[in-house]
């Protein structure tokens, strides 16, 4: 196993205004590694090699030194996540072979061993509001700062998307998958043979960072092979406005045409704790 001679690169470090009792930090990162992974697997004697190399990497991490307190070190912990999902990418060989160009476009190995490895090892470790915390004292509550509570309630109202593209012979098959954070994931319904689709569909997050982005993808949905993409947004709410509703008509990513239409009501935790009482 070698990690190659390339380190990291630091690309920016950004400091993060809050009003709570800790410093936090946001530094971009890029790798362009020549790492040498060789793994031995299967039986004595006769072992399956497994090679892992060319890794690219690129991402924002958010570092939390919390809480602050006047003895050294100063702070009572590291937090350590990823506000949004880092970028990846890598050569796997087996045996020799290189796996990542074998099978269709739409459904390569690559993308299969891709998606693993983001949805169990990066998302499922390190992608908010999971955090890898580094205890720096004896007494200090890991359990709070291993599982953050949310900071309030997003209702989401996907309504509508306008000029979508023709994925299929004359139309699209059209749906929105809506991510937010580490296992938040809604779909909304298909709606076929139409580029002009109206949803007008509801859905609740639990929002943990507010300037933690929610993804939107449009696809068209296929029978066989995987899903086109007919574009995407992140959205950050920071400026959202508590209990005011808002509409917005957000122009679709990596595409050439088509929006989406949504409604936005943010509720604080601190007006539903009082709306409890």
């Amino acid at each position: 196993c070698r990690l190659g001679t390339v380190a990291p690169t630091v690309t920016g470090v950004r400091f993060v205004e809050t009003q709570e009792d800790l410093v936090r930090l946001d530094v971009h990162i890029a790798w362009a590694g020549d790492p040498d992974v060789v793994l031995e697997v299967g039986y004595k004697g006769l072992p399956l090699v497994l090679e892992l190399s060319e890794v690219q990497f690129r991402g924002k991490i958010r570092v939390e030194l919390n809480p602050l307190m006047p003895d050294v070190p100063g702070f009572g912990a590291i937090a350590i996540t990823f506000m949004e999902e880092p970028f990846m990418d890598f050569s796997f060989k087996i045996a020799n072979m290189d796996v990542m160009a074998v099978g269709a476009p739409d459904m390569s190995v690559a993308d299969m061993v891709t998606d693993i490895i983001k949805e169990n090892v990066l998302k499922g470790l390190l992608l908010y509001p999971a955090q890898l915390v580094i205890p720096m004292i004896a007494d200090i509550d890991l359990e709070r700062l291993r599982n953050p509570a949310p900071i309030g309630i997003l209702m989401l109202t996907i309504r509508s998307a306008r000029g979508l593209r023709i994925a299929d012979i004359r139309s699209s098959d059209a749906y929105v998958k809506i991510r937010y954070g580490l296992n938040q994931s809604f779909k909304t319904r298909v709606i076929r043979a139409d580029l002009n689709p109206e949803w007008n569909e509801e859905f609740q997050l639990k929002i943990f960072a507010k300037d933690q982005p929610i993804v939107f993808t449009v696809k068209d949905y296929d029978i066989v092979g995987k899903d086109d993409d007919l574009g995407d947004y992140s959205l950050r709410i920071d400026d959202l406005v508590p209990l005011k509703p808002v509409d917005l008509d957000l122009a679709l990513c990596h595409t050439t045409q088509g929006s989406i239409q949504v409604r936005l009501l943010y509720y604080p935790v601190s007006r539903l704790d009082a709306d409890g009482e």
